[in-house]
């Protein structure tokens, strides 16, 4: 019974190495998608994603505009070319903006922001930034960027990753099923010397391929004796 058990195990050893090779697969994959997306194509960071940054040169920019309503509309809509954002400038407790650029006018607050902040998800961020004295407040909407390299090289990445991981096994499980196959051709021809070759492998193809030989040798020793046998009965 014992050795029963050590023969099963033995001969599953192939069944293990598919096993195993696809749990590197997937690992591979993942590192693979997290390189292109993390190193080849780089985290998307919406322009003045920092919260700071952007309340500093709003402010610095806009505050001195807010008595000159034509220069503040034309330093909001240059904002908006420039790093395409959809921005409002309204005044503290108004429903109307002095100013406004975009396609979607960003609505009032109901009340003016302490500090900037930035919130939003995957499509869009909004941000609202308080001017300078609480006398005005800038809100607006950046848009999300969808980088179409990032749909080409992903997939890319991943069929590479996926080639190179795959060949070392397919060459281990191919390998010997090609000697298998050109031994026994060549067997059906009559070369009864054809034998596999595989003498390493300790796994369900290893024992297909001595079963085979085996069988070849024994093959080859009735031919030889009948061979003999005629010889010495024509003599």
């Amino acid at each position: 019974m014992p050795r029963c058990t050590r023969k099963s195990k033995r001969q599953r050893r192939v069944f293990w190495r598919v096993y195993l090779h696809g749990i590197v697969l997937l690992i591979a994959v993942t590192v693979g998608v997290g390189f292109a997306n993390k190193v080849l194509l780089g985290a998307y960071t919406p322009p003045f994603a920092d919260a700071q940054r952007l309340a500093a040169y709003v402010d610095s920019e806009l505050t001195p505009l807010l008595d000159d309503e034509t220069a503040l509309q034309e330093k909001v809509t240059r904002i908006k070319h420039i790093f395409e954002v959809e921005t409002a400038v309204y005044r503290a407790g108004a429903t109307e903006p002095l100013a406004e650029a975009g396609a979607e006018v960003p609505p009032a607050l109901d009340a003016v922001p302490d500090k900037p902040f930035m919130k939003g998800d995957f499509r869009r961020h909004m941000f609202a930034i308080p001017l300078r004295e609480g006398r005005a407040y800038v809100v607006g909407y950046v848009q999300w960027k969808h980088n179409p390299t990032r749909w080409i090289l992903i997939p890319g990445v991943v069929l590479l990753v996926l080639a190179l991981v795959s060949l070392p096994m397919a060459r281990a499980v191919t390998r010997p099923v090609e000697r298998i196959t050109r031994a026994a051709r060549a067997l059906g021809r009559g070369d009864l010397s054809a034998r596999t070759g595989v003498r390493d492998r300790r796994d369900e193809l290893g024992e297909l391929a001595r079963t085979f030989d085996e069988m070849a040798a024994r093959l080859e020793r009735i031919v030889e004796s009948e061979k003999e046998l005629l010889a010495n009965v024509s003599h």
